[in-house]
């Protein structure tokens, strides 16, 4: 069996996912068996991505508003923590 449509997949696709690998391609291909699907599992991995990286700003926003650990980080940094 040839491998060429995968490797044109992931010649096609990279550009848009830089990580992609050819594993982790073909991992995505075991989990979707129906190609009529895939429009499907794309929008939901786009989703998690989302999520992710919503979760992770919100986080990051936080910290940086904190005012009680804005108190002890200036704190730590006088006593050369």
């Amino acid at each position: 069996m040839s491998t060429a449509w995968l490797n044109s997949l992931l010649d096609a696709a990279r550009p848009h996912a830089p990580g992609l690998t050819a594993s982790y391609l073909h991992t995505l291909i075991q989990v979707c068996p129906w190609p009529k699907h895939a429009p499907t599992y794309a929008r939901m991995v786009q989703a998690d991505h989302a999520r992710r990286t919503v979760l992770m700003h919100a986080e990051r926003l936080r910290k940086a508003t904190d005012t009680a650990t804005r108190g002890r980080a200036t704190a730590n940094r006088a006593q050369g923590r």
